[in-house]
């Protein structure tokens, strides 16, 4: 349908001549968001004038680009408007010289117990490895019977009634056990006419003899009043034999007491009860050969 009405008289011609278009846009909204925020070292930050660019009328903008202007305009709003949440959103950075040495402290410690955990976490169950490998070893050797314990216990059974007999020997070969059995109710009295005194004199000589280191003449030697040899050599080398026997016995018993000696102060240290057991099995190993000697002198 063609409009056919007259045209009015004061209506103006339109313009087409595109030579005098800028490129401004012709809105507000269409200009980029940094027209109107002056840079750093631009003319307007710095109050210096901007050589103004002559346009040139040949080079006419197009449709096109004003589309890609306004496009651009719109990522360039949309981004900052994007942005500006996201940078509220982030926790307002505290400078540097408002922290105090507290705040330091408690970052560096924060720092290092997030980093240690994994190592604590190890130590402690290296520790408790070694705990338990430690109670282990403990119950092992709380289960373990030590043998040199149990050999000292031994010996010092089969020690006891050794010594018991050294000491036994010792006392019968003493002058005391001689004035006692000379001077004891119902002793029978010499065959030869010795008096009690004479007994006594003559027969310290011969115990002395069993423990001193004189050789056979301090018996070979001795006289009776009348001057008559008081041993002859046959019951003097029976004494001499005798005598060697009673030193050895006493050697063997005196090394037998230090070893003994020796023992009862490992056990009583080192093992609890010890020397109890080793002193009982002793009692009874003792016990056993006084009965068995008993029996024997009884069956003649």
């Amino acid at each position: 349908m063609t409009d056919k009405s007259p045209t009015p008289p004061d209506r103006p011609d339109p313009h087409l001549d595109p030579s005098d278009d800028t490129d401004e846009p012709a809105f507000d909204w269409m200009k980029p968001a940094s027209a109107g925020k002056p840079t750093a070292g631009s003319p307007a930050a710095t109050g210096t004038a901007a050589p103004s660019e002559p346009t040139t009328a040949s080079q006419p903008e197009s449709r096109a680009d004003r589309k890609a202007a306004e496009a651009a305009t719109g990522q360039t709003n949309g981004g900052q408007a994007n942005a500006a949440p996201s940078n509220a959103a982030q926790p307002e950075a505290v400078p540097s010289d408002s922290r105090t040495p507290d705040d330091d402290e408690r970052g560096a410690g924060a720092g290092a117990s997030a980093g240690a955990r994994p190592d604590s976490a190890a130590e402690d169950e290296v520790e408790r490895r070694n705990a338990e490998r430690r109670t282990a070893e403990r119950e092992q050797a709380a289960k373990a019977k030590p043998v040199l314990p149990r050999v000292l216990q031994v010996l010092l059974a089969v020690f006891y009634p050794v010594i018991l007999l050294v000491l036994a020997v010792r006392a019968v070969t003493s002058p005391l056990f001689l004035w006692v059995e000379y001077n004891r109710p119902g002793f029978p009295g010499d065959g030869y006419g010795f008096s009690a005194d004479d007994r006594m004199t003559y027969g310290s000589y011969a115990v002395d003899y069993l423990s001193n280191w004189s050789g056979p003449r301090y018996l070979g030697d001795l006289v009776d009043q009348s001057g008559e040899r008081l041993f002859k050599d046959g019951e003097v080398s029976h004494m001499a034999d005798v005598k060697a026997v009673i030193l050895s016995t006493f050697g063997a018993g005196t090394l037998l007491i230090l070893l003994g000696l020796a023992a009862v102060i490992y056990l009583k240290r080192r093992h609890s009860g010890g020397v109890r057991r080793g002193l009982f099995a002793g009692s009874l190993v003792t016990l056993a050969l006084i009965i068995g000697l008993g029996t024997l002198a009884v069956l003649g």
